[in-house]
C-alpha cells in the first residue's frame, strides 16, 4: 500500500489515480513506489536482465560469422571453371569406347570345330577315279563296286575322295552314294565275320547269316559299320556289305 500525495489516504501500489479524491499519481512517485515496493519484496533481477546486452551481441556475431561462410563458400564454388560440352562430348564418348559389350561373345579356346567325317560309297564299278574335277583330269584307277570311301568335298559335279589305302582322288558326284544313319543292306556271303572292330585282328563276336539284312551306319577304310536287326552294332568288310 502508498499514501496518496494530495489527500493522505492509502491506495493502492499499482494505483494510476487516488479513489478518493481522483488525484493522478504522479509518474515518478509511481516508479519511485514500485522500486521500493520491489525491495520490500526482496527483487532481485535475472542472469537473463544482467547479460541481456552481452547475449544480444554474442547472436549477433554469430550469425555474421555463418553469413560469411556461407557467402564464401558460394563464391567459392561458382569460381570454379565450368566443364566445357566439348570436353564432356569427349569424356561420353571414352567412356563409351571402354565400356564392355555383354553381347560380345567370348573367344573361345578352338579355333575352328574340326569337320564331320562324312563317308560314302561308289554305286558303279566301272566309275572312273581322277587326280582333277573333270572329264579332262587324268584317270588314275578305276574304283570296284559299292567301294567303301571317304567323301572330303564336293565342287560342282564332283566330289574328292579318300580311298581306304589313303589315296586321295576326284569322282563324279552322280555315282557317289552317302551313307546315313540308316542306309540299307545285307551280307552275301554266310563266312563274313561280325567283329567288334574295324581290323582283321579285333574280336570275332559272331557270323552273318547268308543275306542278312542289316543297316549301314559308316564307313572306315574297307570295313563298315553295321547294325543287326538285334540292335548288336559291329564291323564287317566291305566286300561282303551289299548296298542297294
Amino acid at each position: 500500500m502508498k499514501k496518496c500525495d494530495h489527500c493522505g489516504k492509502e491506495i493502492s501500489d499499482n494505483a494510476k489515480f487516488c479513489p478518493y479524491c481522483r488525484t493522478a499519481v504522479a509518474v515518478d512517485q509511481l516508479s519511485a513506489l514500485k522500486n521500493s515496493a520491489r525491495e520490500r519484496r526482496g527483487y532481485n533481477p535475472s542472469f537473463f536482465d544482467q547479460h541481456l546486452n552481452v547475449i544480444m551481441g554474442t547472436v549477433v556475431i554469430a550469425i555474421v560469422i555463418i553469413g560469411g561462410a556461407f557467402m564464401f563458400g558460394g563464391s567459392r564454388k561458382s569460381s570454379q571453371p565450368r566443364q566445357s560440352s566439348q570436353q564432356t562430348n569427349f569424356n561420353s564418348q571414352q567412356k563409351a569406347n571402354t565400356t564392355v559389350n555383354p553381347q560380345q561373345p567370348k573367344q573361345s579356346g578352338i579355333v575352328n570345330a574340326p569337320r564331320k567325317r562324312q563317308f560314302g560309297y561308289i554305286k558303279d564299278g566301272e566309275t572312273n577315279f581322277r587326280n582333277g574335277p573333270g572329264t579332262d583330269s587324268a584317270v588314275l584307277d578305276v574304283f570296284d563296286d559299292k567301294e567303301q570311301i571317304e567323301i572330303l568335298e564336293k565342287r560342282d559335279e564332283w566330289s574328292k575322295v579318300r580311298r581306304s589305302n589313303g589315296q586321295t582322288g576326284w569322282a563324279y558326284t552322280e555315282y557317289v552314294k552317302m551313307n546315313n544313319d540308316r542306309t540299307p543292306g545285307h551280307i552275301k556271303d554266310d563266312e563274313t565275320n561280325f567283329r567288334s572292330g574295324p581290323s582283321k585282328n579285333s574280336k570275332v563276336l559272331d557270323v552273318f547269316d547268308n543275306q542278312e539284312k542289316v543297316e549301314v551306319l559308316g564307313a572306315q577304310g574297307q570295313w563298315c559299320r553295321v547294325r543287326r536287326s538285334n540292335g548288336q552294332t559291329g564291323w564287317a568288310f566291305g566286300e561282303y556289305v551289299i548296298i542297294p
